[in-house]
């Protein structure tokens, strides 16, 4: 007991030193410029016909190494580092808005560990000048084992933002590095579709092969309206979150997600399986709704498998195909 309390202490302690060492590079304050000091470090400089902020603060310091800076109806974006970091570079990307205020457009980019945060790339500002997109990528996944449980980091893959400068809300989109290990080969291209569609939540994680829960499964379905069909208010009784669905509860929940937004004309069930005779008489209608429309198939050899595992890959699917039908 002594033990777990003397981690939990020690926790508690490490995250709060964390917590402020990073605010302490993120956007300091005034009192820690150097007086006087008015050498430039910008680099790359984009401009609008907005007015600009003024950001000589960071531009004419030597205390900051501003690598980026864009003008915008809304203010300046600056992306910039501490000069002289003691864990390397720690970038970060932050809005100065036309009143003063600062707002961290990187707020929720991953450590790339303890010390450090990652590079930003692909920093660009959308046409009509409303929005701020970058991302970043991570080769392995990251975990502190210090804390009970560890800490994820992030996963191996690419965290993706795009950022409304005038509301400052924050979307993010993850896509994990796929191979073999965690994605089979016949989900490959509808995967990667879904991926590039941004529905996927990044919470699912990078092992697409494993069962999905309930709980899972109703967050994708929740992002999948939201994205694909504009619906934000889809409501399912969260029951046992963290159970495993079958697939024949995967039907019905699919079938629930299509009538939230489309009309379904219940038809004759008949028989369509070879082991019907295994599917719960609660699900039945809906596994042959979801195959007759196309969204969910057999197994092979005309089974269904109700009680197989659903996994992570097949509700990803299961989705994007359901958004096909007209």
């Amino acid at each position: 007991m002594e033990v777990d309390f003397m981690k939990k202490i020690f926790a508690c302690l490490f995250w709060g030193c964390l917590i402020v060492f990073s605010t302490s590079l993120t956007v300091p304050a005034e009192e820690s410029r150097l007086p006087g000091d008015n050498q430039s470090k910008t680099i790359v400089s984009e401009a609008n016909t907005a007015d600009s902020v003024d950001v000589s603060k960071y531009t004419e310091s030597n205390m900051y190494l501003v690598e980026k800076t864009i003008h915008t109806d809304y203010g300046t974006v600056l992306y910039y580092s501490p000069s002289g970091a003691p864990h390397g570079k720690n970038p970060t990307l932050i809005l100065v808005k036309k009143d003063g205020e600062e707002f961290v457009l990187s707020q929720n980019v991953p450590r790339q560990n303890m010390w450090n945060k990652p590079e930003l790339i692909d920093i660009s500002l959308s046409d009509d000048g409303k929005y701020i997109s970058f991302s970043a990528s991570f080769d392995e996944k990251a975990v502190i084992n210090l804390t009970s449980p560890p800490v994820v980091l992030h996963e191996a893959g690419t965290y993706y933002y795009t950022v409304n400068l005038e509301t400052c809300e924050i979307k993010e989109r993850f896509v994990p590095i796929l191979t073999s290990d965690n994605l089979s080969e016949w989900a490959k291209d509808e995967v990667e579709k879904a991926y590039a569609l941004g529905f996927v939540p990044s919470s699912l994680g990078t092992d697409l092969k494993r069962s999905i829960t309930r709980g899972e499964f109703i967050k994708l379905a929740t992002s999948f309206l939201s994205v694909q069909r504009d619906i934000e208010d889809f409501e399912n009784e969260e029951k046992d979150p963290d159970d495993n669905i079958s697939r024949q509860e995967a039907a019905c929940m699919l079938m629930q997600i299509y009538k939230s937004y489309a009309e379904y004309n219940e038809m004759s069930e008949g028989t369509l399986f070879f082991d019907d005779d295994q599917i719960a008489a609660f699900a039945k209608s809906d596994v042959h709704a979801v195959n007759t429309l196309g969204i969910m198939r057999g197994v092979g050899e005309n089974l269904f498998a109700p009680l197989d595992k659903f996994t992570v890959e097949q509700a990803i699917i299961t989705l994007l195909r359901m958004d096909s039908i007209e």
